[in-house]
């Protein structure tokens, strides 16, 4: 019974640690999220290719 209850009590623990991080890793991410700029004109060139290459192929 012992070994059962420091089971339980260290499950309710890790469970009781991991609840009270996850906010605070979701409050750091989003506080912290990358800049999407060079991503926008990675889509822009992209769009231009294929804007090329359909003017190519007609």
């Amino acid at each position: 019974m012992i070994d059962t209850n420091n089971s339980t009590i260290n499950d309710l623990h890790l469970a009781l640690k991991i609840a009270t991080t996850l906010p605070v890793i979701g409050k750091y991410q989003n506080d912290h999220l990358p800049n999407t700029r060079s991503l926008n004109n990675f889509i822009e060139q992209q769009n231009h290719v294929i804007k090329l290459a359909d003017t190519i192929l007609k």
